[in-house]
Order: structure tokens, then C-alpha cells, then sequence
């Protein structure tokens, strides 16, 4: 398959939220909620947020995930620097037109640099701690 890589998994970073879906707008769409509401104690607190979680409107989600594709076709761009800003697709206007895509695309030139980046920088080629390589592939996605 030649959009498979061998990737070791790793823990993320503390304090990186860009590729976690939930950490990127999912919890923040009901943080702000939450405020507004101002729960009295802690079950009223609870019951907020389960009511907002069940509330999320599918554009929210949909614009999560493609905001998280986004960031991850970035930081590829730019050889795995996370650093990179966000790009900004105009998911509103784009969904107003009937234009919005439901997954973004890879460049092959991003996804090739990244297999040579790796093949060529394996830190832990050495390390016993990783018993076994996990197949991953790039595959882009949303929710319908």
C-alpha cells in the first residue's frame, strides 16, 4: 500500500491540543456553553454538560475534524513542525456555497517527504520498548 507508513506510537505532548479533535473544538464548544450557563453545583454542572454534548450540532463536529485534517496536512507541509499555524479553508463560506469538502486531501509530496523524513530519522530504530509496529494509514475522514 503507498500511502501506508510504519509509525510508532508515542504519547502526545502535554499542552499540544492541535491534533486532538476533542482538546481542539469539541470541548471547547461546550466549555463556552457551560459558562454562559453557570452551574450552581457540581450535578448541575454535570447535567450541563451532558445536555451540551448532546446538543452539538453536526457543522461543529464536521468543523473540528476538518480544522484537525488541516493542522495535520500543515504540520506535514512544513516536515512535522507543529509550530506552523492554522490555516483557515473558510469552512462557513465553503458550506454556504455547497462547497465543503468532507475530508481534505494530502499533497503525495507531503506524505513522501514525511516517509523520507522517518525512514532517515528514526530515533528509536534501537529502542526494545516497541515491540510492535503499528500500520497506520493516512485516511482522512468525516463524520456524515
Amino acid at each position: 500500500d503507498k500511502f501506508s507508513l510504519k509509525v510508532k506510537l508515542k504519547t502526545q505532548p502535554p499542552q499540544s491540543p492541535t491534533f486532538n479533535a476533542l482538546d481542539c473544538g469539541i470541548f471547547n464548544s461546550i466549555q463556552k456553553k457551560v459558562f454562559r450557563s453557570a452551574p450552581r453545583d457540581i450535578d448541575d454542572l454535570i447535567a450541563t454538560v451532558e445536555a451540551h454534548f448532546a446538543g452539538l450540532q453536526r457543522n461543529t463536529i464536521d468543523n473540528v475534524f476538518l480544522s484537525v485534517q488541516a493542522a495535520l496536512r500543515d504540520c506535514l507541509s512544513v516536515d512535522g513542525d507543529n509550530t506552523v499555524p492554522m490555516s483557515h479553508i473558510g469552512k462557513d463560506r465553503l458550506r454556504r456555497i455547497g462547497a465543503l469538502p468532507p475530508s481534505l486531501t494530502v499533497p503525495n509530496d507531503y506524505v513522501s517527504r514525511a516517509q523520507h523524513f522517518i525512514a532517515n530519522n528514526d530515533e528509536d530504530s534501537d529502542d526494545d520498548e516497541f515491540e510492535e509496529t503499528t500500520l497506520v494509514r493516512i485516511n482522512l475522514f468525516s463524520f456524515k
